[in-house]
């Protein structure tokens, strides 16, 4: 499946696995285009990896090409990469106009993909690859972190404590780590067989900043809500997106209250298109420096990994966890959706006895009824929930990963946020999140909270009030 395609060859290569819709991370949220675009060109990386690079790389996981021998691999400069072309003018259906939302959405590919968002930069702090780097830790390799991460989709039966089961996906090998490789080889064939894969070619590329400030509990204390990070799993060789998304969440630091990080954003938005990209680097660098990457979460949706003998869409969730005196990233139960085989009667008790809080937002399920995984089998898929109201009965569901990512919501089927399958377009939006034809929507909602909270009086302000300039 997993067929070699020279590099310069690859370009108008479209992957393909199971059922070949664009694959994304649903998670609720998206980011407003921006005005700005930059032309960049490729700086002068260094393209190993931070940390241990030394036999890090298991040799015998590098794909064959006709010969016994395993390729040669070495971390040196790229090959450079053309700028992408800019999206075409005409939009394409679930596209947010350019200047709405601007204080809850980044999708521009000129600006994600450029100089704050490109893996093959060792300072770009949107990029997977810092990421990577930081929830690794400064003692640890990142690409053995980003294996190690990776590989849980193919090993793991079993999550959490009360071993809710998951089916192991093996695939993740040659459709993500193997044509990592494959991707390094091209661009340097005469490269050394104990270095790891460039993170020029890393599977993974930025498409949206998500503003979550909404999502906090009041506006001067608790939680301050959370800026979210998607990104799309990519064919190396081919820099296709794939039927893959991961959105790393991470809390906004309580170094400022939800109020405070809400006016942030709306003074970013009011910025002209030459201040963005420096204001975003600058607030994104504050809430890394600042924020617990214990606390944080990344989740997946996917169906790339699937066996395409039977594909299916399956959203699962990872938590920073110590273990054996380092940082991994270990798949978690989740938080809101229950097991397959969960007993009916015992969920219609707990939904039951939640009802209002329900009706008002996620109510987390008792460790026992938690999945491991979230499969989404068909497009309508809804939970049913014996014995409840059909008022009660769409809010539970739509607050579960398959229950939100399938009928109790208007997806793009599976999908709240669409790659572009080329990257080239702004990712592209669920009706559920921006339904220029309806009355209301997520975005509009949000948008909402955010006003409230960034009208919000707290502690008095500090001199020089602007949050990017007095």
């Amino acid at each position: 499946m997993n067929q070699h395609v020279p590099r310069r060859q690859a370009a108008r290569v479209r992957v393909q696995r199971g059922l070949g819709a664009s694959g994304c991370l649903g998670a609720l949220g998206a980011l407003a285009l921006c005005a700005c675009r930059i032309e960049v060109e490729d700086p002068d990386p260094d393209e190993s990896f931070s940390g241990s690079s030394t036999g890090s790389w298991d040799e015998r996981s590098a794909p064959s090409r006709g010969d016994t021998s395993t390729p040669p691999l070495r971390a040196e400069a790229p090959l450079p990469r053309a700028p992408a072309p800019p999206p075409v003018a005409a939009p394409a259906p679930g596209e947010l106009p350019t200047q709405l939302y601007r204080e809850l959405l980044v999708l521009d590919p000129t600006l994600l993909r450029g100089p704050l968002g490109s893996n093959a930069s060792l300072d770009a702090p949107l990029s997977f690859r810092a990421q990577m780097a930081w929830l690794a830790g400064a003692a640890h390799d990142p690409f053995e972190f980003t294996r190690a991460w990776l590989s849980e989709w193919g090993s793991a039966s079993a999550v959490g404590p009360e071993l809710a089961p998951v089916t192991p996906r093996p695939g993740v090998r040659a459709v993500l780590l193997d044509s990592w490789v494959t991707a390094s080889y091209d661009s340097s064939p005469d490269a050394g067989t104990s270095a790891a894969p460039r993170w020029a070619d890393a599977p993974f590329q930025l498409i949206a900043v998500i503003n979550r400030v909404d999502l906090a509990t009041a506006a001067c204390s608790g939680s301050a809500g959370e800026l979210r990070y998607v990104y799309t799993a990519v064919d190396p060789q081919s820099d296709q997106a794939l039927d893959m998304t991961a959105i790393l969440e991470v809390p906004y630091p309580t170094t400022r209250p939800a109020a405070d990080w809400a006016r942030a954003w709306s003074e970013l938005a009011a910025l002209p298109a030459s201040q963005l990209p420096a204001a975003l680097a600058r607030l994104a660098r504050e809430v890394q420096l600042d924020a617990d990457p214990l606390r944080v979460r990344l989740r997946s949706n996917e169906i790339a990994l699937s066996d395409p003998a039977s594909p299916s869409w399956e959203l699962r969730e990872f938590h920073l966890q110590i273990q054996a005196g380092g940082l991994a990233l270990l798949a978690a139960p989740l938080e809101f959706t229950p097991r397959a085989d969960v007993d009916p009667a015992r969920l219609s008790e707990h939904v039951l006895a939640h009802a209002e809080a329900i009706r008002g937002g996620a109510v987390s399920l008792p460790e026992e009824l938690r999945a491991g995984a979230a499969t989404t089998a068909s497009a309508d898929f809804s939970w049913p929930v014996l014995g409840v109201s059909e008022g009660l009965r769409r809010a539970f569901s739509r607050e579960t990963c398959n229950g939100c990512h399938g009928g109790d919501t208007a997806t793009l089927p599976f999908q709240h946020l669409v790659a572009d399958p080329e990257l080239r377009r702004p990712a592209r939006l669920s009706r559920f999140l921006y339904d220029p034809e309806a009355n209301s929507d997520e975005l509009r909602r949000r948008a909402a909270r955010l006003k409230e909270l960034a009208a919000s009086e707290c502690a008095a302000p500090a001199a020089g009030s602007g949050y990017f300039g007095p």
